[in-house]
C-alpha cells in the first residue's frame, strides 16, 4: 500500500474527477462521473448530493491504493451554497443559468478584477437573482459557502474519522450522504482527545 497521495478533487459543472497521484506525480487512479444539472424549481442547479456520492466513491477507491496525505479541491468560484440549521436554504445554482447579470461600469471593473461574465458566472449575480426572487430564504441564511468548500469539508471530516477510527472507508450509503457527514461531524466535535 502506498503512502503520501494527493487527492485531486476536480468539481465541474457536468463532470467530476477524483485523481490520485504519488508525490512524484504519477496518476494512480481517476474516477470520473457525471455532475448533472437539475432544470428546478426554483432555477437550474447543481445536484450535490450526487456530487457528494461520487467523490466519497473516488476517495473511497484512493483509499484502497494507499494513504491519502493531501486533498487539493479544483472547481470554478462561482457558485454558491446558503445554509441554514446545516441544511441547503435552497439548491446550488448552476452558475450556467440563464439569469440577468449585473451591470458593470468600467470603474467597478478596476475595483474588482473581476470582468462582467454572462448568466450566473459572477458570484455578485447568483446573490443578486436569489435576492430579487428568493428574499426569504437568503434571509435564513447563516452560512454562505463556495461550492468546493460545501463538497470539500465533509469528505476531509470523513478521512479525518477514517485515520483515527478504521482502516477503510465506510461503505457506500444507500442515499443520504448528507445525513451521514452530518452524523459524522458531530462524532468530531464532541469527541474527546486521547488521555483525557
Amino acid at each position: 500500500m502506498r503512502s503520501g497521495l494527493v487527492a485531486v478533487l476536480d468539481l465541474g459543472r457536468t463532470s467530476l474527477r477524483v485523481v490520485a497521484l504519488t508525490q512524484e506525480g504519477e496518476v494512480v487512479l481517476e474516477h470520473r462521473a457525471s455532475s448533472p444539472v437539475r432544470p428546478g424549481p426554483p432555477f437550474p442547479h447543481l445536484d450535490v448530493e450526487a456530487a457528494l456520492e461520487e467523490l466519497l466513491e473516488g476517495l473511497r477507491l484512493t483509499a484502497r491504493e494507499g494513504q491519502v496525505e493531501c486533498v487539493v479541491p479544483v472547481a470554478h468560484g462561482a457558485a454558491v451554497a446558503l445554509l441554514a440549521g446545516g441544511e441547503l436554504v435552497l439548491p446550488v445554482m448552476d452558475y450556467e443559468a440563464p439569469i440577468a447579470s449585473l451591470p458593470r461600469s468600467e470603474a467597478e471593473w478596476h475595483e474588482t478584477l473581476s470582468p462582467p461574465l454572462p448568466g450566473g458566472l459572477n458570484l455578485a449575480s447568483q446573490l443578486d437573482h436569489i435576492e430579487r426572487e428568493h428574499p426569504a430564504e437568503l434571509g435564513r441564511a447563516e452560512h454562505a459557502l463556495p461550492l468546493p468548500q460545501l463538497l470539500v469539508l465533509p469528505l476531509l471530516l470523513l478521512l479525518l474519522l477514517q485515520a483515527e477510527l478504521q482502516p477503510e472507508l465506510p461503505p457506500a450509503p444507500g442515499g443520504r450522504v448528507v445525513q451521514l457527514f452530518r452524523a459524522q461531524l458531530r462524532l468530531v466535535v464532541v469527541r474527546v482527545p486521547r488521555g483525557e
